[in-house]
């Protein structure tokens, strides 16, 4: 499973990496047939490889798994699923909070990659920027 830090030129994009102090504005995850992915327009998509726009990938980085089918199947499982729109506004404001069973890019990609290391516990609405999450995959590379 790859992990794909996007860095796009649109002024959304611009104002993710402003406020959150880093080089990407958005995480999609590449398997070996699709790209799954949350937008604020139209939730957690799964995309054909061959219909997918690679352009604003930055830097992609692996991660090997036994339990990458498993996760694959739970990645299914969130398609259709809506946009986090108050976890994204959380990081602003103390007063919103992400919701269970809402997605916003970084946050699908972090309970992914704990998926991936075997944690199943409680992981839904990670306050995960896409650059802290590059950055923890980054430093568990290394351990």
């Amino acid at each position: 499973m790859i992990f794909q830090f996007h860095k796009g030129d649109s002024i959304l994009s611009r104002l993710i990496r402003l406020f959150s102090n880093g080089n990407y504005n958005h995480v999609s995850i590449l398997t070996s047939k699709y790209v799954y992915e949350a937008h604020i327009k139209s939730g957690v998509t799964k995309t054909p490889i061959k219909k997918y726009d690679f352009s604003s990938v930055a830097e992609k980085i692996e991660v090997k798994s036994k339990r990458e089918l498993s996760v694959i199947k739970w990645l299914d499982k969130q398609v259709g699923k809506k946009y986090d729109i108050l976890g994204v506004l959380s990081f602003l404001s103390i007063l919103t909070k992400p919701r269970k069973g809402y997605w916003f890019c970084s946050e699908l990609a972090m309970v992914a990659y704990s998926r991936l290391k075997g944690y199943y516990g409680d992981i839904e609405d990670q306050k995960v920027s896409p650059q802290l999450f590059y950055d923890i995959i980054k430093i568990n590379k290394y351990k």
